[in-house]
């Protein structure tokens, strides 16, 4: 299990931009819990994630709370989101118990990551560099491949494992693959 001072240097790397080479963690932390509400959001994220595998579920709910009542948004404690997440308008997310959310991704405000019915599991998996525009809805136990850009308003109910993708619609359809980096 990480340390807290573990957990810690992953929330200051992750907040740090370029040109903050001089200022200490602190600053970072304070900035970021000060100016910069898309930041912000982020930090309240890693801590809940650092509560809750800390065995400290009560605090992580607490904390789930308070991103609730600020932001609008309810993001499970259990859910995984991998580093350099960005929220470029903070409100109205959703994020279920069992999303997972990978490294790079971005994410506008009212999406919905959760389960399309219920039961046990059927939440879904993004890949890296997923970017989903405000108001879609990724439901059920489906995968998004490194790199699919999901349009605004869109409901997708079916995997995209095409890299690069850009999915439109209710229900959602691919229009192009674009070329990804690997």
């Amino acid at each position: 299990m990480k340390s807290k001072f573990d957990a810690i240097q992953h929330v200051v790397a992750e907040l740090r931009e370029s040109g903050d080479e001089a200022v200490s963690d602190v600053g970072v932390l304070l900035r970021a819990l000060l100016t910069r509400p898309r930041r912000r959001l982020v930090l309240w994220i890693r801590l809940q994630e650092w509560l809750d595998a800390t065995g400290k579920h009560s605090l992580a709910r607490l904390v789930s709370a308070r991103i609730y009542s600020r932001y609008g948004c309810m993001i499970s404690p259990t859910a995984r989101i991998g580093r350099e997440i960005a929220f470029p308008h903070p409100v109205g997310i959703v994020i279920g118990d069992g999303a997972v959310v990978g490294d790079n991704c971005t994410i506008y405000q009212n999406v919905t990551l959760g389960r399309q019915s219920l039961g046990p599991g059927g939440y879904p998996t993004l890949g890296s560099r997923v970017v989903i525009f405000a108001g879609s809805q990724i439901l059920g136990e489906i995968e998004l491949a490194d790199g699919v850009t999901v349009g605004a308003l869109t409901l997708v109910t079916k995997s995209c494992l095409t890299p690069g993708s850009t999915l439109v619609g209710i229900p959602a359809r691919a229009l192009v693959a674009k070329k990804t980096e690997a």
